[in-house]
């Protein structure tokens, strides 16, 4: 992530939202009867708002390295980088590469786990 993106307020808040927003959804979610569930879903999506708010903070990034990847495969200089988008990227398949946005959802998938995992070691302790 770009340095600005992480001194950014906004950002910052939502995505650490989006981890928080997640959980309780999905609690709320378990705790409504079956045939409800999919109501309380699409209910809580339009509620919480802080995974689009992240997703669309991080979406000119993505799309600036796919477009980076490309112009490499040109044989063109794009600059050398060395974070968790460019990591994803050249992780992902070359036979069919990600588009900017499936490697954003990838991202906030690392990011949902990371924080999650960090706050259900902290609980148990």
């Amino acid at each position: 992530m770009h340095h600005r993106t992480v001194k950014d307020e906004e950002f910052m808040r939502s995505a650490l939202g989006y981890v928080e927003e997640t959980q309780v959804s999905a609690e709320l979610i378990k705790l409504s009867p079956k045939f409800l569930a999919p109501v309380v879903g699409a209910a809580i999506g339009r509620y919480f708002d802080s995974h689009k708010r992240f997703f669309q903070s991080l979406i000119p990034a993505a799309e600036q390295r796919v477009q980076e990847r490309e112009l490499r495969k040109l044989g063109r200089r794009v600059p050398k980088r060395e974070d968790c988008i460019q990591w994803i990227i050249e992780t992902a398949p070359k036979d069919n590469p990600w588009s900017a946005e499936r490697v954003i959802l990838k991202l906030m998938a690392i990011w949902f786990g990371s924080v999650h995992s960090l706050s259900t070691v902290r609980m148990s302790r």
